[in-house]
């Protein structure tokens, strides 16, 4: 099971932020991986993505290529090969 702990890394120690994971509050030592993730990076990805989909939203804007839908729900019953289920509709 994964766990997640908020830490600070500050030379070649870990200042935990907030609850200490189990078995290190105390004092005896507990074998860790740890993966660092910087907010920075995580953040400018996050960044870089949505861009990236907002590049593709206006192309296909542009394209119209949602023009010959007229009944949008029917399209996506459509897409989905919807069937109608017994005492529903």
């Amino acid at each position: 099971m994964l766990n997640s702990y908020k830490a600070r890394v500050v030379g070649g120690h870990i200042d935990w932020l907030g609850r200490v994971p189990a078995g290190l509050s105390r004092g005896r030592g507990v074998e860790v991986e740890v993966s660092l993730v910087e907010k920075a990076i995580t953040s400018n990805i996050k960044q870089r993505k949505g861009k990236k989909m907002a590049e593709i939203l206006e192309k296909l804007a542009a394209l119209n290529a949602t023009a010959d839908i007229t009944d949008p729900l029917e399209w996506q019953r459509e897409q989905r090969e919807e069937r109608p289920l017994n005492g529903r509709s």
